[in-house]
């Protein structure tokens, strides 16, 4: 958010708490401080990821520590301890995410370009931030293989704005659509930073996942732009070496969250009847990963995900090792 805005939207706040402490002190029979009511609503958090690492044993987030700033932390779940922050920089940090080991985490950060983010790795126990990428264009969405030699990403290169179907789209000049950016899946290696585009240059990917022997992905994409075909998107299976992507069917609704199962065998996602993207609920269904007729694991029709903090529902399954099963959430 620009400081123009940011303070904007500052001032528009005093004043709402001006006019409720006019209206709330009288009825109190007390009065309200508006320094104590402004104190209190500048000490809340914002914080825009959280992750626990594969071993349990430490947390990362981002945090808001400036109006334009946002920063990585991490601490030890048990023991007690004050967070560490991850780089000291003036940059703005987004996303993070844990390499299998959990002696790492890797996020985005423009500390070195401003405005435009790149991957940086840093390991927990110490030592100066490394910065893996020299991406030009829209990154998002950090995760870690499970061999731990590469980190997967979506990257629109020399796209002018992040795209998706919920984003405002730039203006066009020319023949309309005569440029389309698409967002593909990309990897680098954590070692050497060499970066390669994986999915097909014609296809829009909106989520992934690994698979667990780290040779492929699970995706939710579809053919041209990326602004518009979201509520078509077909679930695909993307070779890491040849990049070449097989569709899987599907139950013809939305469809959101792939995941592998740990045998590599079977990839299970949620479909419905969604409004956008993000706003997800539906069943959960799998689909065996070289191909076959989709099956709902739920005996009647359940919702699952959990709400957010604005009302939308989240997807939140795994499957279990133990029972053998998936499991998730649900709201019925």
């Amino acid at each position: 958010m620009p400081q123009g805005d940011y303070m904007i939207g500052l001032r528009i706040c005093r004043t709402i708490l001006l006019g409720c402490v006019a209206a709330l002190g009288p009825l109190a029979g007390q009065s309200i401080s508006l320094e104590k009511l402004l104190d209190e609503a500048s000490a809340v958090h914002e914080f825009k990821a959280v992750s626990i690492s594969p071993d349990g044993s430490r947390v990362g987030w981002v945090e808001r520590i400036s109006p334009e700033q946002y920063a990585v932390f991490e601490r030890a779940v048990n023991g007690g301890g004050s967070p560490v922050r991850v780089a000291t920089t003036t940059s703005k940090e987004t996303e993070i995410a844990w390499s299998p080991d959990s002696r790492r985490v890797a996020y985005f950060s423009d500390s070195d370009t401003k405005g435009q983010p790149n991957i940086f790795t840093a390991d927990v126990t110490g030592g100066k931030p490394h910065r893996l990428t020299n991406l030009r264009g829209f990154a998002k969405s950090l995760r870690w293989s499970p061999d731990g030699s590469e980190i997967g990403f979506l990257y629109t290169a020399d796209a002018p704005k992040s795209g998706g179907p919920t984003e405002p789209t730039a203006r066009e000049v020319g023949v309309i659509e005569q440029q389309i950016y698409e967002q593909r899946i990309a990897v680098v290696d954590t070692g050497h930073g060499k970066l390669r585009l994986i999915s097909p240059a014609d296809l829009y990917v909106y989520e992934f996942d690994w698979s667990p022997d780290s040779r492929q992905f699970a995706a939710i994409a579809a053919p041209g732009s990326g602004d518009n075909n979201w509520w078509i998107a077909a679930l695909y299976t993307i070779g890491k070496e040849a990049g070449q992507a097989t569709k899987l069917p599907s139950p013809g609704q939305q469809l959101a969250v792939p995941r592998w199962s740990p045998d590599g065998q079977t990839i299970a996602f949620i479909s419905g009847l969604m409004s956008d993207a993000g706003v997800v609920g539906g069943e959960i269904f799998t689909v065996p990963a070289q191909g076959g007729k989709p099956a709902s694991i739920h005996a009647r029709n359940e919702v699952v995900g959990q709400r957010n903090r604005m009302g939308a529902l989240v997807p939140a399954y795994r499957f279990h090792s133990r029972c053998r099963r998936w499991i998730g959430y649900r709201l019925t």
